[in-house]
């Protein structure tokens, strides 16, 4: 009696091909989860005002926001305490109502807070610590001619009117050709604006 041996349909090298890409694949580890950001960031520690015994810190750089810490076996300073807080930050939910947690935290208690204003000249648009009639120029192209923009907007707020635009170039003239009263101070050396708001982008290498 003749026994007939059924051929497998898939050809030997190449069952044998799969068979390996099965075996890598279900051996490989799964995909490496990205780290969570670093959190470095200066701010203040707060008391849980709801009792549940958690470390809080709301950071200068996220106000309205607080972030539960997670500081390990070291204790946490006392309420409004100062400090440099590093670690890693996660969404978290838990007794607490933030929901952003700071893993695996250290802190420094030499964290400088909000950095001062800084300083400029009143009128130095061009940043070369003297105020004459190329400041004026330097701040009409910028205005109207797509020319570079100041260093310090705050600088040509001449008139302290919390924008820049014409009328403190008609200012600038005034002051330096008609006998116009000075500026608000800062001027005529570096300091910092006592009322105004400090405008997007002044950074001034010329003051300190």
């Amino acid at each position: 009696m003749n026994h007939l041996h059924q051929k497998s349909s898939i050809p030997f090298p190449l069952g044998f091909a799969l068979l390996i890409v099965a075996l890598l694949f279900a051996s490989s580890p799964a995909a490496a989860q990205p780290p969570p950001p670093l959190f470095e960031e200066c701010g203040i520690f707060e008391d849980d005002p709801f009792g549940t015994g958690c470390i809080l810190f709301s950071a200068y750089a996220f106000p309205g926001e607080t972030f539960i810490v997670d500081l390990g076996s070291t204790a946490a300073p006392a309420d409004g305490t100062e400090a440099l807080l590093t670690g890693f930050q996660v969404a978290c939910v838990g007794i607490c109502f933030p929901t952003s947690c700071i893993l695996n935290a250290t802190f420094e208690l030499s964290c400088s807070g909000n950095p001062p204003p800084p300083e400029f000249i009143r009128g130095d648009c061009n940043n070369d610590a003297t105020f004459n009639i190329a400041d004026v120029i330097f701040h009409l192209f910028w205005l109207f001619a797509s020319g570079p923009p100041p260093p310090c907007q705050n600088a040509c707020d001449f008139d302290s009117g919390l924008s820049s635009d014409v009328a403190d170039a008609v200012m600038m003239l005034s002051t330096l050709f008609t006998g116009g009263g000075p500026p608000a101070p800062p001027w005529p050396s570096c300091g910092i604006d006592p009322v105004a708001p400090i405008m997007p982008d002044c950074l001034n290498p010329i003051c300190p």
